[in-house]
């Protein structure tokens, strides 16, 4: 948001223009969609899960139409995670919630409400107990489903049949479309659905991944923020 007027009848909202649509119609549309590219775009979904839990965020909806996309003349479309209708903001330390180390946060089982979209949901959500970590899990999802071209966990039959191939972590791993992944990629998915959340990556911990450090790109706008940091620090 970068600005914010009101007059007695209206509520004017400023906001940052984010003109390239969303990435389901983005991925549905670019079949070239490789392994390089999405290890750049999830990076920057990775930086995003970084600093919102950080600040005691908890998004709760991630899916891939509510990653949204800014267009740059050259490169890949940079990833902005948009739609926080549905988030929660946990009072830092409350419960041990730790702003600075993301192992810690991993403990943190103070949210009960049920919100999200159900094939996105973590083991932990459909117990009702959960936190950050539940936003990694659903990062998952969207991680297989740009690599592979389909839902990790469709919707078949009823809601507990679903609800318990999640609990179980069974998501297809015989389609040619995941066993032709690299090593790197499809670990880096089952890293990220592991059913138990303190075992399961951080965003902090997960930007280290050798998938995310050997494929992503640093994009042009990532590269003057980082200089304008460093001159404002000098």
């Amino acid at each position: 948001m970068y600005e914010l007027y009101e007059t007695p009848k209206c509520l004017w909202i400023i906001l940052e223009l984010v003109d390239g649509g969303d990435l389901q119609t983005y991925i549905a549309n670019h079949h070239d969609h490789s392994e390089h590219t999405t290890a750049t775009q999830v990076r920057q979904l990775l930086q995003s899960l970084h600093y919102l839990h950080g600040l005691g965020v908890v998004h709760r909806d991630i899916k891939l139409c509510n990653i949204l996309l800014k267009k740059h003349k050259s490169g890949l479309p940079e990833c902005k995670l948009a739609d926080f209708g549905l988030s929660a903001l946990v009072r830092l330390g409350e419960e041990g919630y730790d702003p600075d180390e993301s192992s810690k946060r991993k403990n943190y089982f103070g949210l009960h409400d049920q919100w999200g979209t159900r094939q996105y949901f973590a083991p932990e959500v459909i117990k009702m107990k959960y936190g950050p970590q539940a936003d990694i899990w659903s990062l998952g999802c969207v991680v297989y489903e740009m690599l592979v071209g389909q839902s990790a966990f469709p919707f078949r039959e009823d809601e507990s049949e679903l609800f318990s191939r999640i609990e179980n972590c069974h998501f297809a791993t015989h389609r040619s479309s995941w066993t032709s992944l690299s090593d790197e990629a499809r670990d880096f998915v089952k890293q990220l659905l592991v059913v138990d959340p303190k075992k399961r990556l951080s965003a902090t911990e997960a930007l280290q991944h050798p998938w995310i450090l050997h494929n992503a790109e640093v994009n042009d706008h990532e590269q003057r923020h980082k200089k304008l940091h460093e001159a404002q620090e000098h």
